[in-house]
């Protein structure tokens, strides 16, 4: 990604409700993405047993690939921009958190997704691109 682009990631924990085991990493917002997403070594990573979970397909932007799907909590921590391009992450402060959801595990490389189903189909998305900002607002307060 050029240093001009944008993309809205969040800095999101992601947790084995099964085992407990969490991880702190960015995530996309993906518009385009039916349901969020995460790698088969990330969901390893945090205790999933891959082959255990619902098997299926599922198309992404380029392929058909093949998915699991397991179960996840996913915290969103406050995130502010300080000055023209830093971005500060409150990891003291949980903004939203998608309790217990459905999260597809792909075999390939990917980022972690924020897709449609079980969170922006609940919230409105304004991108600002020419100023490089997003925001997301439970759409019940608007």
């Amino acid at each position: 990604m050029s240093e001009d682009s944008f993309a809205p990631y969040l800095t999101c924990q992601f947790v084995n409700p099964d085992t407990g085991d969490r991880a702190t990493d960015l995530a996309l917002v993906d518009t385009g993405a039916n349901g969020c997403v995460v790698s088969m070594e990330f969901a390893k990573h945090l205790g999933h047993n891959i082959k255990k979970g619902r098997w299926g397909h599922i198309w992404t932007a380029s392929d058909q690939v093949t998915s699991w799907k397991h179960t996840f909590t996913i915290h969103i921590y406050a995130m502010q921009t300080r000055g023209s391009n830093e971005i500060f992450v409150d990891k003291n402060d949980i903004v939203l958190t998608l309790e217990n959801i459905e999260v597809d595990v792909l075999e390939c490389d990917t980022p972690n997704l924020l897709g449609v189903r079980d969170f922006l189909e609940n919230y409105t998305l304004t991108a600002n691109y020419p100023q490089k900002t997003f925001s997301i607002q439970d759409f019940h307060t608007i």
